[in-house]
Formats: C-alpha cells, sequence, structure tokens
C-alpha cells in the first residue's frame, strides 16, 4: 500500500508540475538556508570541545576594581597558577601560556613574521588536546629554547625536511630548537597557536622575573579540574583568594573561573587572545532559520491546501469509496515526504557549492567533515519536522473535508478555510516586515560607523608594524629617509594605533591625594603623530614646539581626561606615569574616538616617547600611491634585507573594528531575502486559491458591469488588511530587537519611525507585485467560463 502511495505522490508532482516546483523550490532554498546556519551554529557551539578534557577545563580571570568601575582582564599574575593548585586539591593540573609578540621566524633563507606563538608549560599536553605527531609530550617543552611545531608551520620553513632537531630564529634574538610537531589546532579553538615555545625561554623574552613576579599579569592560567567536582563551590573558593596570594593585600583584584567551552561566546573581556563569537548572534541566526522553515511548511500547507480545491472530485471519490483520514493523512504524507527528499537532494548538493562562499561571509572555518553526529541529528529532526507538519497538516485539512461538498463543483469554498489562509501570510508577513525592518537599521548603523567623525583622519594613512627588531634600533633613520620623497607629506612612530587596546597605567599627578589610586589609557607617540593623525589641539603647545617653555619629558591629554582631574588650567602641571618620567602638560587635545565606537571616548594621555616604535605611520600623498608603497618598500629592503615587508592601510584596519557587525549586516541582508523570496511563494499559492474559489463571483461581478480595477482591488484588499495587521504587530517586535542590539553601541543611529513605514510599505509593494499577475487573470477571464454550468 505504501509503494502505491509514493506512486501516487510522484505522479500527482508531474500532474501539477507549477505547484510542485513552486513548493519543490521554496522547501530546497529553505533547506539550504536552514542548513548554512546550523553549520555555523554547530561550528560556533562546538568551539574548543575538540579537548577531551573540555568540560574539565577553566580559565583564570581577574576582576579589578577601579575608582568604583570593575573590569575583567583574562591575564593573570604568572605564579598564580602553581598558588592555586597548592591550595586546592580540585586542581589536578595547572597551565601557563603567554602570548609572545608578532616576529620574524627565519629558517635559512625561509623568513617571515608569524603571530600565533605562545609560551607554555610542558603541561599544556595533559591539559589540552594537541596531539604531537612527533616528540614526547612529557619532555618536548621541559628544557629552555625548546620549540613545537604545528604541521603547516613546519611545511612552511622545513618543506618536506625533516624538522627534528633543527634550529630556527625568532627576530634574529633566540634560537629555538624543534622538539616536537603537533597536529594543526583546529579552526574552532579560542586559543590558534602555531608555535609552542617551552616556558622556561621566558627569560629570553620577557626577562629574568617573568615567572616569579607576582604582580606580573601577562599570561593566561588554565586548570584542569578533577571529574565530579562542586563547580559552584569551587568557582566560589577561587574568588575569595585574592587577599591569601597578595599576603593579606587588598588592591581592588578578584580571581574568577570560567568554563574553557563558554569562553568563545559568553567572554569579550579584555586581553582576550582573539575576538570572540556571541551567544546573541547565535541566538538570532537561530531564529531566523527557524522562521525560515516555518514560512516554507506554511508555504507547502498553503498550497496544498490550494492543490485541494483542484482535487476536491479525486478526494471525495476516494471517502465514498471508503477511504478514512489514516488513508488520507498517510496519502499526504507520502507527497511530503517524496517533495522533501527531492528538496534535500537538491538543497545538499547548493549547500556544498555555496559552503566556501558562506565560510568567508561569515568569517569561520566550517567545514562538514568536522561535524558531529549532533549535526546530522538536528537535520535528521529538521527533515522529520518538514514531512510531519506539512504532511500532517495537509491531511487533515483534506481530511476535514465532507464527501459531498467534494463532489460538488467548487464545493470546497470556505471563508473559514480562507480565513485561516489569511493567518498563515499574515505571520509571513510580520516576519517579513521584522527582518526588513532589522535589515534597514543594521545597515544605517554601519554607515553611521563608517562616515562618523572620529576626531582624527584615518584616510590615505599607511600603517607599517615595525616588527624587526633590528629596524627598531634604526627607526628615525628610517623615518627621515622615507620623508625625502615629497609623495609622503608625514610620518609618526607610536607605540600602538587609535581602535586597538591600549595599556593602561597608574598615574600621578600635581595636587593627587596620597589614598586616591587612580589609572589611565595612555599611547606613546613622537611629535608628528598630531600632524599625521591630524588631531586637533585644543589648547597648549603642539610636540617639538620651540616656543615650550617646559623642557624634559612632556604629556598631553584629552579633554575627558581634563575634566576627570579637575583641572581648569592644566597646561604647565606636573604629571608622571609607572611607565615614564614625570614630566609637565604641554597640551589638550580634542576627543577623539581612540578606541572602536562600542564604547565613549575615556580618558587618555599621550606620552611623547620617540622610542615607542612599534608602528610607523605615513600620510600620503593621494597621487602616485602605488610608486609610493614600492619606494617604502625599497626603503624597507635597504635597510633590513631579508625582512618581509608588510603594511596596511589605516582605514582598512579601522574597519575591521566592525567586520563582526559588517558580516552580521551582510548575513541578515541575505537570509532576509531568502525569507521574503519564500513567503512570496506563499503569497502566490493563496492568490491562486482565492482566485479559484472566487470565480464564479468574479464573473457574476463582470456580467454586472464591475469594471478590472474593482476585480483587482477586491482580490487585493485582503492583502492590504493583512499587510496592514502584520505591521501593527511586527513593528513593536522590530523596535524591542533593534534597540537591545543598539544597547552594543555608545554612538547608535536613531530608531526612526520612517524605516518602520518604509518596511511596511516595502512589505505591501512585494506582496501585491506577487499576487498582481494571478489577479490580472482572475480578472481578465471571460465570465462565460466561469458561469457556463450555472
Amino acid at each position: 500500500m505504501i509503494k502505491y502511495d509514493f506512486l501516487f505522490a510522484l505522479r500527482n508532482f508531474r500532474k501539477q508540475r507549477l505547484f510542485s516546483l513552486v513548493n519543490l523550490f521554496g522547501l530546497s532554498l529553505a533547506i539550504v538556508a536552514v542548513c548554512l546556519i546550523l553549520v555555523y551554529v554547530q561550528n560556533e557551539l562546538n568551539f574548543d570541545r575538540y579537548n577531551k578534557n573540555a568540560d574539565r577545563v577553566y580559565r583564570v580571570y581577574n576582576t579589578f576594581v577601579r575608582e568604583g568601575k570593575s573590569q575583567d582582564w583574562v591575564k593573570t599574575p604568572t605564579p598564580l597558577g602553581a598558588f592555586l593548585k597548592d591550595k586546592f586539591p580540585e586542581i589536578e593540573n595547572t597551565v601557563r601560556i603567554a602570548r609572545v609578540a608578532k616576529g620574524l621566524v627565519s629558517y635559512g633563507k625561509n623568513s617571515f613574521f608569524e603571530e600565533n606563538i605562545v609560551l607554555a608549560d610542558a603541561s599544556i599536553f595533559d591539559v589540552y588536546t594537541f596531539p604531537l605527531l612527533i616528540g614526547d609530550p612529557q619532555t618536548v617543552l621541559e628544557t629552555p629554547n625548546s620549540v613545537v611545531l604545528s604541521k603547516s608551520i613546519a611545511e612552511k620553513y622545513f618543506g618536506n625536511e625533516n624538522p627534528m632537531g633543527k634550529t630556527i630564529s625568532y627576530n634574529r634574538e633566540a634560537d629555538l630548537t624543534v622538539s616536537g610537531i603537533i597536529n594543526d589546532v583546529p579552526g574552532n579553538s579560542h586559543l590558534p597557536c602555531e608555535m609552542i615555545v617551552s616556558m622556561p625561554t621566558s627569560r629570553a623574552f620577557f626577562g629574568d622575573d617573568f615567572l616569579t613576579n607576582q604582580m606580573n599579569t601577562s599570561v593566561f592560567t588554565y586548570l584542569l579540574a578533577y571529574s565530579g567536582i562542586d563547580r559552584d563551590r569551587f568557582e566560589n573558593a577561587i574568588s575569595k583568594i585574592a587577599t591569601d596570594y597578595y599576603g593579606g593585600a587588598d588592591f581592588g583584584v578578584s580571581f574568577h573561573v570560567q568554563s574553557l567551552t563558554s569562553i568563545h561566546l559568553y567572554s569579550n573581556k579584555g586581553g582576550e587572545y582573539q575576538p570572540n563569537g556571541d551567544i546573541r548572534t547565535v541566538f538570532i541566526f537561530g531564529a531566523i532559520a527557524i522562521l525560515i522553515l516555518i514560512i516554507a511548511c506554511i508555504n507547502y500547507i498553503n498550497l496544498s491546501f490550494s492543490l485541494n480545491k483542484k482535487r476536491s472530485t479525486e478526494l471525495g471519490v476516494r471517502k465514498v469509496m471508503g477511504a478514512g483520514p489514516t488513508q488520507l493523512i498517510r496519502l499526504f504524507l507520502s507527497n511530503a515526504f517524496v517533495l522533501t527528499m527531492f528538496s534535500v537532494l537538491i538543497s545538499s548538493v547548493v549547500v556544498w557549492l555555496s559552503l566556501p562562499r558562506f565560510t568567508h561571509l561569515v568569517g569561520a572555518e566550517l567545514n562538514l567533515g568536522n561535524l558531529d553526529f549532533r549535526f546530522y541529528l538536528k537535520l535528521t529532526l529538521i527533515f522529520l519536522f518538514i514531512v510531519l507538519t506539512t504532511g500532517l497538516s495537509s491531511g487533515w485539512l483534506a481530511a476535514r473535508l465532507k464527501p459531498v461538498a467534494s463532489l460538488k463543483k467548487n464545493g470546497i469554498k470556505n471563508e473559514r478555510n480562507i480565513g485561516m489562509h489569511g493567518v498563515m501570510v499574515f505571520a509571513q508577513f510580520t516576519v517579513s516586515i521584522i527582518l526588513i525592518t532589522a535589515t534597514f537599521f543594521v545597515t544605517r548603523q554601519m554607515n553611521l560607523l563608517k562616515n562618523k567623525n572620529l576626531g582624527f583622519s584615518k584616510e590615505q594613512l599607511l600603517t607599517i608594524p615595525i616588527n624587526d627588531q633590528d629596524l627598531r634600533t634604526r627607526i628615525q633613520p628610517f623615518k627621515q629617509d622615507l620623508l625625502t620623497n615629497p609623495n609622503i607629506l608625514s610620518a609618526s612612530i607610536t607605540s600602538d594605533l587609535p581602535g586597538k587596546l591600549l595599556w593602561v597605567t597608574s598615574i600621578d599627578y600635581e595636587g593627587k591625594t596620597e589614598q586616591s589610586s587612580e589609572t589611565m589609557t595612555y599611547l606613546e607617540i613622537d611629535k608628528d603623530f598630531i600632524k599625521t593623525y591630524g588631531v586637533q589641539m585644543k589648547a597648549g603647545y603642539l610636540p617639538g614646539d620651540d616656543a615650550c617653555p617646559y623642557n624634559g619629558t612632556q604629556y598631553l591629554l584629552n579633554e575627558a581626561a581634563v575634566k576627570k582631574l579637575g583641572w581648569e588650567q592644566p597646561i604647565g602641571k606636573i604629571f608622571a606615569c609607572r611607565n615614564g618620567k614625570e614630566g609637565h602638560i604641554t597640551g589638550i587635545v580634542h576627543n577623539f574616538n581612540f578606541k572602536s565606537l562600542h564604547e565613549n571616548v575615556e580618558p587618555l594621555f599621550l606620552y611623547i616617547n620617540e622610542e615607542g616604535s612599534n608602528y610607523l605611520t605615513l600620510k600620503l600623498d593621494t597621487r602616485s600611491v602605488t610608486k609610493t608603497v614600492s619606494f617604502v618598500g625599497e626603503q624597507w629592503n635597504n635597510f633590513v634585507p631579508g625582512s618581509p615587508f608588510e603594511y596596511f592601510f589605516y582605514d582598512d584596519f579601522y574597519n575591521q573594528l566592525y567586520q563582526k557587525e559588517s558580516r552580521f549586516s551582510r548575513i541578515i541582508f541575505i537570509f532576509s531575502c531568502i525569507a521574503i523570496l519564500i513567503a512570496c511563494m506563499g503569497i502566490f499559492g493563496l492568490a491562486v486559491f482565492l482566485s479559484e474559489t472566487r470565480i464564479k463571483e468574479i464573473g457574476i461581478r463582470k456580467v454586472n458591469g464591475a469594471k478590472i480595477s474593482e476585480i483587482l482591488a477586491m482580490l487585493n484588499r485582503d492583502f492590504v488588511k493583512w499587510v496592514a495587521i502584520a505591521f501593527v504587530v511586527a513593528c513593536p517586535i522590530a523596535w524591542y530587537a533593534m534597540n537591545k542590539w543598539l544597547e552594543n553601541f555608545a554612538y547608535k543611529t536613531t530608531l526612526s519611525w520612517w524605516i518602520f513605514a518604509l518596511a511596511g510599505l516595502l512589505t505591501l509593494g512585494i506582496a501585491l507585485l506577487t499576487v498582481s499577475w494571478q489577479s490580472w487573470k482572475a480578472a481578465t477571464r471571460n465570465p462565460v467560463q466561469a458561469l457556463r454550468y450555472e
């Protein structure tokens, strides 16, 4: 019997090609969208779960309380791990991991700048699952100057040569001996290290007291806890241990732990190894997938019921011949199964072909081969959901038809059924308006971020990271050599870049009380910073101004810093920071956004230090940019031959601060278009259904003199009504969702009423365009064809 049901489903597919193809296309498109979103969501949820001990690993972080404000910082004191292990029997092992600055790694003729370099204890192989391809995990990181390479890095430098025992150079300062090779760290790791240097080597990188300095917050500390511990009690106990660690002193610091698997989606603390994800984004994408799936199922049900109108005689005959509700439901389940199977086959090919582009779009390493059984279990559940939802609903609607009504021509007409169709399409309109509104506001916010006046110029700036240690010692001659090119208007050397995470240090200043302990963000600059970046002076003297009466160390403050310190006349005041000498405030600059626009402008001091040489930024003339870059590259090679020349344009770097939002905007737009396209198919199905059920009414109206425009207005009136109701429901939902999303930004667009209105009008326009063709066909049909059997 089941065999005949499937054969009938295939025959019905051929007979009703238009409706079947519309259903097939809609379901396939929905399954493609849902699968791509599911791949992304599964990847985000699986971060760090490749570790076999993932559920037992915790990361320690600090919470600092300064001036009434708390801030989390993920780097901890170097000796903390050993201290905690001695204090807590729940801890099986610990590992310290310190990030090493990006530097020049060389072997023979191969030289590249590498940035995923870490120092780590030998216990890293006990805490983390980094399978060693070559080497003994107990000994590879025991001795100083040992390094373990990832498989890709080993091939990059050594090719087919055996790397074991070979020596590579870091920044021409430290020679590291290869002691082991690990598999490449999976892309869904919050710690993508490619070179692991033994912790005893830290003296060569950070000095003799790095491992013993109790106040040195420079390492990531991870704990491997025993199974079965009371997590709440364990976390609460660690949060109270800071005073013991600091020998009874209270520095306003507390220690806390977070599980390894929660870091990627639930942690956005200071000092993170790399930008993490956001659980809210996962929820949003998951919600979009569910909405798309629901819209596709509604379409199927709408179109199936429209087909029931055409198949009313067949259904009536089946019921007269003894077919009960079970047989009818089984028949429609067979139809749903066959159509969904075809959709799955088509969508599988499309997903496979589109995954590389989608991977680039979301900026994540997505690979179908890395997915576990849970992903395929979810796909199976989605398949069953589609089949059961569409098949049972369609079968139930068919089973409710009375045999006598089914055998009459146009016997299915029922205002209640039309109303049910309308409710379904109302739901689709509501979703469409929400998605269109969200797309408009996200795009508007992105435009604000890109076009807002930052208080400095980010255009025409070429930035060169000074990763070569030899060049750092000769940075001033290099700068002066570049300035001989007339297309280089100015050049500035800085310790960091506006937009990056700047350091915070304690400060001392004239009028400070002994009880107060204050900190402030700072940036080391040279005398050409103001000119190169276009920062506006408010008062005082430009750096390097001969008219400045204050000799020695000079500092500049922004307006927020002046306000914080409470000075009315700051010029000439004595100021000092922990990392610099005592000097004078010689100038005030207008506030500028040295952080992303997610945050307000904070107090900042600029420390004029010609030796802060991490970045060299050049202000270029817009003419002959390519030739100028070539000139800079040539000079680089003259100063440090063999060292790779790297550069970037500052505006590209700054725009990357909003890379997550930019990707979010593009993804929302794409999936909104998919959802709206699928919804249009459902609207088309309802238009067909309405025109078929009102064919005699239309014929009578035309015989009585109704114009085509009046018929069109009558047929489209219901859609206008449903759009209006959907607009009323969708607006508060969209407003709430966008208001919550905009809370992430200190500078945000306004939720203007006209954007909601525009979304509603656009939805109405899409709906009317979708149904107009079918309405026109019904309105222009010869009334004789509808009434000839009456």
